[in-house]
C-alpha cells in the first residue's frame, strides 16, 4: 500500500488501498497454542466475513489517515500533548484548538466531535480514555468500553461512513495494553452486529510494530476468518467477555441487582 501525495502537501493515507481483516488471512501463520481448558462450548463470535470486511488494522499515523472522521485520545480538558495530539493539532491547523476551546472540558469515558479542519478526515471524535488503577480495574474497563461504544454511536449517528481509531487506552495512563485491546475490539465487534449496515469501514490504527503485533493476536479472538480460529477463540477469549454489546461485567452491580431486582 503507498500512500498518496502532491508534490507540497502532507502525505495522506486512502482507506481505499488499506486491505480489509479478510484479506490478510494466511494460513501458514494461525498456529497460535491452545490451553487444555476449553473456555466456551464454541466461540460466541462465529465467523463472520460481511463484519470482517469491515475491520482494518494498519500501523502509521492517524493523522494522515482520508477517514471520514478519526478518533483522538486527549485529556478532560481536550489539552493533551500527547504524540497523537501533537500530529492532529498540527495538520489541523489553528481552527481546531480554538473549537476545543470553546467546547472546554470532556468527562472520562465520553466524547465530543469537532470538525476536521486541515485533516484529510472530515471531522475529529475526541474522547478521554481511563486511567489504569489496579484497585479500579472495573471502572477503568467500563470507562473504555463507553469511549469506543461512544464513538461508534456518533459515528451511526451521524451517518459516517469510515471511522479510524488509534488505541484509546494510554501506556502513559497505565493501561495495559493487551487487556485495553480486548475491549477495543469486542466493543467494535459487537456494534457492528447489531449497527455494521451501517458502518462501511473501521480501521484500527497502530502507532507501533509492539501494538501492531498484539493487535494481530487478539483481533482473531473477536473476528475469526476461518474455523480454526473461531476453534481456537472458544481455548483463548477471556471468560468475561462482556455484556451483548461487549460491556465488561461488574460484579457488585450483578450482585446488588439480584439483591433488589428493582434496583438499576
Amino acid at each position: 500500500m503507498e500512500p498518496t501525495q502532491v508534490e507540497g502537501e502532507e502525505t495522506t493515507i486512502d482507506i481505499c488501498t488499506l486491505p480489509n481483516w479478510s484479506a490478510l488471512y494466511l494460513e501458514a501463520t494461525q498456529n497460535g497454542a491452545m490451553s487444555s481448558e476449553k473456555i466456551f462450548d464454541s466461540s460466541p463470535f462465529p465467523i463472520s466475513h460481511e463484519l470482517n470486511k469491515k475491520i482494518s488494522l494498519w500501523c502509521g499515523d492517524i493523522s494522515a489517515v482520508n477517514a471520514h472522521v478519526i478518533v483522538h485520545p486527549t485529556n478532560e480538558t481536550l489539552s493533551d500533548a500527547n504524540e497523537i495530539s501533537i500530529r492532529i493539532f498540527n495538520r489541523a491547523g489553528p481552527g481546531l484548538q480554538k473549537e476545543l476551546l470553546s467546547i472546554k472540558s470532556c468527562r472520562t469515558g465520553d466524547c465530543v466531535l469537532t470538525d476536521g479542519f486541515g485533516l484529510p478526515s472530515r471531522y475529529v471524535i475526541h474522547t478521554v480514555g481511563p486511567r489504569w488503577n489496579t484497585k479500579y480495574e472495573s471502572a477503568a474497563e467500563t470507562a473504555l468500553h463507553s469511549c469506543y461504544r461512544k464513538a461508534l454511536e456518533i459515528v451511526r449517528e451521524r451517518r459516517f461512513p469510515s471511522v479510524a481509531f488509534p488505541l484509546v487506552h494510554s501506556c502513559k495512563k497505565g493501561f495495559p495494553v493487551d487487556r485495553g485491546a480486548h475491549i477495543a475490539i469486542r466493543t467494535v465487534r459487537r456494534f457492528l452486529e447489531r449497527y455494521g449496515d451501517s458502518i462501511e469501514m473501521c480501521i484500527l490504527v497502530m502507532e507501533s510494530c509492539e501494538e501492531h503485533r498484539i493487535y494481530e493476536v487478539i483481533l482473531p479472538l473477536y473476528f475469526p476468518r476461518s474455523q480454526k480460529e473461531e476453534l481456537q477463540a472458544s481455548y483463548l477469549l477471556p471468560k468475561d467477555i462482556g455484556d451483548a454489546m461487549g460491556e465488561p461485567f461488574i460484579q457488585d452491580r450483578c450482585i446488588r441487582i439480584q439483591d433488589n431486582p428493582q434496583h438499576f
